[in-house]
């Protein structure tokens, strides 16, 4: 498969932490907001590019830190979420956050099972996929999270025009 992100009108702004924003202006994909936290960069890479050429607008961050901020920064819909990550683990980056975006675990679950991690974190997460993820999948999980995203933002806002944000607690260790 050979992404070639020059077939899409796409503008882009720097965001903090290094990650660059793209912006589709067609369709759905183009109004949801997803955060990729994936520490191997050509895992990273390759997500983002699927995302973007499907018209997604992406962020991106290599650890959990930098997740971290751009959370706090930006109105995030979609998080897919690494779990082994560095300097702040996937499940610690989970306990930050008081009122998480919708969350698609993707990870080989090496440290962590799927039915702990439901345990764990069950009323935050939307879906878990166990890597490697193949495209099609990829973009299905995402989709439907995109989804439920945009109707819990249009229940908490009444609109359908706002969003909800995110909320990461300024002390994560509370």
């Amino acid at each position: 498969m050979v992404i070639n992100s020059t077939s899409q009108k796409m503008t882009s702004t720097v965001a903090p932490a290094g990650g660059v924003w793209h912006r589709s202006n067609e369709g759905r994909p183009g109004n949801t907001n997803v955060l990729v936290v994936e520490d191997d960069q050509g895992v990273r890479e390759t997500t983002v590019a699927i995302l973007r050429e499907e018209g997604y607008v992406v962020v991106q961050a290599a650890d959990g830190v930098d997740a971290l901020e751009l959370l706090r920064g930006h109105d995030i819909d979609v998080l897919l979420l690494d779990l082994r990550l560095p300097r702040m683990d996937g499940a610690a980056v989970l306990e930050a956050l008081d009122r998480p975006p919708t969350v698609v675990v993707v990870s080989g679950f090496e440290s962590f099972e799927e039915a702990e991690m439901r345990r764990r974190f069950g009323s935050v997460l939307f879906d878990c996929l166990r890597k490697p993820v193949s495209p099609h999948r990829l973009m299905a999980a995402t989709a439907a999270a995109a989804d439920h995203a945009l109707s819990v933002r249009d229940t908490d806002t009444g609109t359908g025009t706002g969003t909800g944000g995110t909320e990461v607690r300024d002390d994560p260790e509370r």
